[in-house]
């Protein structure tokens, strides 16, 4: 039987410090047949998130960042990230929220 993969959607909007937390809860998870997808909203700290989310504390993890050019909002940066999902199923995480192991 095939493994279900799942697309986590993080929108993320001046979220550089934040999203560490995020990003280890995801980590942390035991289940790995997953992809994250964050959507930058055009924040002011991209290049810091850009900088955390590349870094060697989350090279296990299949991630794509999307730096968008203009302002989304929320909706907005969900609805991009449902475009660029490729899991069966899509999940939403904001990046200052936290998820339990498993």
């Amino acid at each position: 039987m095939k493994d279900i993969r799942f697309s986590i959607v993080i929108p993320a909007y001046n979220a550089s410090e934040s999203i560490v937390t995020t990003l280890d809860c995801v980590k942390a998870q035991t289940y790995r047949h997953f992809e994250v997808i964050i959507v930058d909203d055009k924040s002011a700290d991209a290049a810091a998130l850009a900088e955390v989310v590349r870094s060697e504390r989350y090279q296990d993890l299949d991630i794509n960042l999307v730096l968008s050019e203009v302002k989304l909002n929320g909706a907005g940066a969900r609805n991009k990230g449902i475009e660029l999902a490729t899991g069966d199923y899509v999940s939403f995480l904001d990046a200052d929220d936290e998820w339990h192991a498993d």
